[in-house]
């Protein structure tokens, strides 16, 4: 991943780049970046080109590109908020399309999406004709999440795929909650209503009924996602990070320490006692990156202090989804088998016993 400029022309309520400069990598650093990694690499490149808004900085863009391309081992994706795209990169991206995807980043259709971006909204058309698998990011924040149905049903109803997460770094209060499990329950009924429309699996993960449900063993690890076990992260002074989140322009000059590291795995980490019991512990996602904002420490993890309660709100939706989906296969006369109905089962009892 190489961050290409700090600046944005949005001004998103959840960004956790709290440290903004408008500071950019310099077009020959980037390239020499590039060349160093495709030269060790022994086999084909994913590089993510990233922001800020990395369209401000499309000529840079256009060098990396066409210089990754033409030597046959790279492959691009560029997350965007698609506001800034004009008929000079629509015609460049689209011809390019093989070798560059545009991941468009839009918090669904409507008043969700004005509120959290405080700013326009991109041309969907575009994206779906050139990119027509690449899933919709959008990000649920706590004092929109009554909008989240009316936002992203307009996205279904288009059959466009979407990606839908909690605003991390957040605490999810309980009015918030209350409305995460409303617009939950709506898109529940919209997904029965039309079992050919996938539910929004960051939402609906099937981890939940696999695991409480089926009794599944859970391998989510305490660190989801170890910085720098995907890939490095080149800041715009063109030193290497292990994780995005561990940046300057998130972590302010907490990031000093992780500078010049291409991973980091801590010894263990910090939980609390009410996690180690909780039934959930085993698929609660834990970012490294948001225990270091929130609490200085990549260890001490808090999603218990951020998150807990939409969590149980996400895997109780998730599971009464999976239940009622069941009953209506029978109510249809498909074949079930024993092992999705004792699973079902399974998911009631939890439902009742976990209102």
């Amino acid at each position: 991943m190489l961050v290409l400029t700090e600046a944005c022309n949005l001004d998103c309520v959840y960004c956790y780049e709290a440290h903004k400069s408008g500071r950019g990598m310099e077009t020959e650093t980037a390239l020499g970046i590039l060349q160093s990694e495709i030269a060790r690499a022994a086999d084909g490149l994913d590089i993510v080109l990233m922001g800020g808004e990395p369209l401000l900085r499309f000529e840079t863009i256009r060098i990396l590109c066409d210089f990754g391309l033409e030597s046959g081992r790279c492959r691009f994706e560029i997350p965007t908020n698609g506001t800034l795209l004009t008929e000079e990169m629509r015609r460049y991206f689209a011809g390019r399309r093989g070798g560059i995807k545009l991941s468009l980043s839009a918090d669904g259709l409507g008043e969700m999406h004005r509120k959290n971006r405080c700013g326009p909204a991109a041309d969907l058309g575009f994206f779906v004709e050139n990119w027509p698998g690449a899933p919709v990011r959008a990000t649920i924040w706590p004092d929109t999440a009554a909008l989240l149905a009316e936002s992203i049903l307009p996205l279904h109803e288009r059959r466009m795929p979407v990606a839908v997460h909690l605003a991390d770094g957040v605490v999810w209060g309980h009015q918030a909650c209350e409305a995460l499990r409303d617009g939950m329950r709506a898109l529940t009924e919209y997904y029965l209503r039309n079992p050919d429309v996938r539910p929004v699996s960051s939402l609906y993960s099937p981890a939940f009924w696999e695991h409480l449900a089926y009794g599944m063993p859970c391998n989510i690890p305490e660190s989801c996602c170890p910085p720098g076990s995907s890939r490095a992260v080149y800041d715009v002074d063109g030193r290497v990070y292990p994780c995005h989140m561990l940046l300057p322009v998130a972590a302010g000059e907490r990031a000093e320490r992780f500078a010049g590291c291409d991973s980091c795995v801590p010894d263990g980490m910090i939980e609390d006692g009410r996690c180690l019991r909780c039934r959930l512990r085993g698929i609660c996602e834990n970012c490294m990156g948001v225990n270091l904002l929130v609490a200085g420490d990549v260890r001490r993890c808090v999603k218990h202090e951020l998150q807990c309660e939409a969590t149980w709100v996400r895997a109780a939706e998730a599971l009464r989804w999976f239940a009622l989906g069941v009953e209506r296969r029978i109510r249809a006369g498909d074949a079930v088998s024993a092992a999705d109905v004792r699973a079902a089962r399974r998911a009631i009892d939890f439902l009742s016993t976990n209102p």
